[in-house]
């Protein structure tokens, strides 16, 4: 339990520096579901007026 809130609160830490500066952030990056859980909602991150991210771009994870 301990370590979910730690990685919350590192999550948290990360959505407000995407939210400062010229960035805009619309909609919910996190959602709790109806288990409780923490999943991606539907949001969009602009920078400069300029849409950057989705919730339906697709993430690959990196190998290597």
């Amino acid at each position: 339990m301990l370590s979910a809130k730690s990685n919350l609160r590192y999550v948290d830490r990360i959505v407000k520096g995407i939210e400062s500066g010229f960035n805009t952030v619309e909609g919910d990056i996190l959602v709790k579901n109806d288990q409780g859980q923490y999943q991606l909602g539907d949001f969009s991150i602009s920078f400069k007026g300029q849409t950057m991210l989705t919730a339906r771009d697709i993430f690959e994870a990196f190998t290597g």
